[in-house]
């Protein structure tokens, strides 16, 4: 009786699915002036490959637009699309969004970006990650920022769970803003330095973090040197449950875009130069 006991504990384990932590697995960019749709996918910077069913992608969204901020997300395949937060730059028409496709249908996977008026100018940054819960994923709740600085910096972002994936964006403006080198917090890695289609300098950047345990956390990202804006949120790992964080405005039909929320609009000023 003790051995079948013993047996069956060790094939109840077996029956369990293990969950590693959340795991950043490609990114794909794309820009354009001026224009009012872009369409994004993994093949640049390349090689292109298939997102994996089931992962996340984290779509983030720098517009330089006097209409206002993005009107729509969409996928093909057809997935669920939502806005997490988004900011406008100080004294600027540039806003910075971060969208997400949850449990992505998996295969070439295309996303297009949809802004109201004609933007002046679009970058899209693509982050796939794996690892991350398939409903609910968002845990806590996403910071932003945006001032004149060398260090751009979202605000402290606070996770309630164990091993928690948290995804910074940043975006800036100037010659030297970013450099060839945005530095996130240490232990983070930063995946992508989108550039400015109008001058050649580094105006958008992604980067992603694992925390081990539930506690607050820097979302920092050195070499900013200009006016920027900042966003950062938080994910759970699959096999939590899903996040704490409340649910953000979500489309479950494929092709049809999430209502954002609304924005936090600091002071009007002039536009700087592109």
């Amino acid at each position: 009786m003790k051995r079948q006991f013993v047996l069956s504990c060790v094939l109840l384990l077996i029956a369990i699915p293990a969950h590693g932590a959340p795991a950043y697995v490609q990114s794909g960019y794309d820009e354009a002036v001026p224009v009012t749709t872009l369409n994004v996918d993994f093949s640049i910077p390349g090689p292109a490959a298939d997102v994996t069913a089931g992962n996340l992608i984290v779509v983030t969204v720098r517009t330089d637009n006097t209409h206002g901020p993005v009107a729509s997300v969409t996928s093909q395949p057809g997935n669920q699309t939502g806005i997490l937060a988004k900011r406008q730059q100080s004294g600027t028409s540039f806003w910075l969004e971060v969208w997400y496709i949850q449990n992505a249908t998996g295969g070439a996977t295309t996303v297009t970006v949809t802004v109201s008026g004609t933007a002046d100018a679009i970058r899209v940054v693509l982050d796939e990650y794996s690892g991350v819960a398939l409903s609910s994923p968002v845990d806590g709740t996403p910071v932003s920022g945006t001032a004149t600085s060398a260090t751009a910096n979202a605000g402290d972002i606070t996770t309630t769970v164990a091993n928690a994936l948290i995804h910074i964006a940043a975006a800036c403006d100037g010659n030297d803003d970013f450099g060839t080198n945005a530095t996130p917090p240490t232990g983070y890695s930063d995946h992508y330095l989108g550039p400015d289609p109008g001058a050649g300098s580094d105006k958008t950047a992604t980067a992603s973090g694992v925390e081990a345990t539930a506690g607050t956390y820097p979302t920092t990202m050195a070499n900013a040197n200009d006016t920027w804006a900042a966003v950062a949120v938080a994910f759970a790992p699959a096999g939590d449950g899903g996040g704490s964080g409340s649910r953000p405005s979500v489309s479950s039909r494929p092709g049809v875009s999430a209502r954002p929320v609304a924005p936090s609009r600091p002071a009007a000023g002039s536009r700087p130069a592109l």
